[in-house]
Parts: C-alpha cells; sequence; structure tokens
C-alpha cells in the first residue's frame, strides 16, 4: 500500500510541476517586448517569476494543508 501512494504522490509532483513550468515558461515568451518598453533588462525583469516560482515550491503544499 506504501508503493502505490508514493507513486501517486510522485505523479501528482510531476504533474504539478510540468503545468508550474508551463506558465512560467509562457510568461517568458513576453520578456523581451516588457523589457524594452519598460527599458529593464530581461534579468531584472525575469526576477520576478522566479521568486513567485520559488515560493509556490515552498508554501504550495503548506497552503494546501490548510484548506485540507
Amino acid at each position: 500500500m506504501a508503493k502505490t501512494n508514493l507513486g501517486i504522490l510522485i505523479r501528482c509532483i510531476v504533474c504539478i510541476g510540468g503545468i508550474l513550468g508551463l506558465i512560467n515558461n509562457c510568461i517568458g515568451i513576453f520578456f523581451t517586448s516588457m523589457a524594452q518598453e519598460l527599458q529593464f533588462g530581461i534579468g531584472q525583469l525575469s526576477v520576478i517569476p522566479t521568486l513567485i516560482s520559488i515560493f509556490l515550491g515552498l508554501f504550495g503544499s503548506i497552503v494546501a494543508k490548510l484548506y485540507h
């Protein structure tokens, strides 16, 4: 039974990681044009989505626990 639960957990993590990866990669498509319009560097502009990804990875499970 424990192997089954671990397998389900791993599949869920892979699915969520894929979804978040697609969202972050789609945001990256617009970095060049946004950086030119705002007169920022691409590195400066990409800090915000990077921080959002880190916080989602760290605190996503905690928030899910709070909803339960």
